[in-house]
Parts: C-alpha cells; structure tokens; sequence
C-alpha cells in the first residue's frame, strides 16, 4: 500500500494488541484499518468500504468448490495454497458485503482476477450480479493467523 503508517498500541484490556494502517491511496482521503484480537474494523471518511477476514485454517480446501470458478486459478505463495484460496474467499466476502444485494452466488457472478500472491498487495476483482457489473481493486494483508481483504469504493 502506498503512502502508509503502521502503529501498534495495547488494547483497553491490556492483553491485546491493536494494530493499525493508516493508508493515503491516490486520490482519496486517509482511511484507518485496526486489527484487534482476530476482529477488524474499516473506516473510511467518505467513501463505502467492504471489508473481511478469515482465520487460516485448511478446510478452505474442502469448500474451494463452492466459490472458485474454472476460469480463477489461485495463486501459490510459497507453496501453499491456502492463503490463495482463504483470499479468494475472503475477497468474495468483502465483495458481497460492498455490493448490498441478496441472491449472489460466489462462482456465478463474483470473479476474481490472475495475480501474484505476496504478503500483501492489491488485485482485481468483478461483479456480475447486478446490471452495473463493477470492476474493483481489492486490497489484502496475510498473517500467518489470518487474511484481511477490502475494498474501498
């Protein structure tokens, strides 16, 4: 992410850690994401933000079928295709969560788009559910606990 600060600071209870990126994306104003203890919350001044997160585990495997289409082939990062198929899950989510609309089903009319999986990065996505069909950069972070995507519109 471009234009970023990052800051930890102790949570109310003392036990957490909150961890915050204050980004500046061209042409937008600063927004605030904070991770707190596996929950995360997206703020954004002026502008609709959808957003997920989703705990690494590999049962993703197992539903992978429910939501990659023949035409997405998860990218790889070190060999390990879970956080591949957990970021296209999880962006599938925020999409859905942004576009505010009932009856969408993931294979059908969500796509996302070839890229190169890192720590973390920013790749395309569509939407084919409504008359609109909207293209839109999806953003992520991976942890070895987690991956967060969102997406700001």
């Amino acid at each position: 992410m471009e234009n970023r600060k990052e800051f930890t600071f102790p949570s109310a209870d003392g036990r957490t850690a909150i961890h915050a990126v204050e980004w500046h994306p061209a042409g937008e104003p600063a927004g605030i994401l904070q991770i707190a203890h596996g929950v995360a919350v997206a703020l954004h001044s002026s502008c609709e933000v959808g957003m997920d997160i989703e705990q690494y585990g590999t049962r993703v495997r197992k539903v992978a079928s429910r939501f990659i289409r023949s035409d997405e082939e998860p990218a790889m990062m070190e060999g390990d295709e879970v956080y591949a198929l957990l970021l296209h899950w999880s962006a599938k989510e925020a999409l859905f969560k942004l576009m505010g609309v009932e009856e969408v089903d993931f294979i059908r009319h969500l796509r996302i788009f070839p890229f190169s999986l890192s720590e973390e990065g920013e790749f395309e996505a569509c939407e084919y559910r409504t008359g609109r069909q909207e293209r839109y950069r999806v953003r992520y972070v991976t942890h070895p606990d987690f991956v967060l995507t969102w997406i700001i519109k």
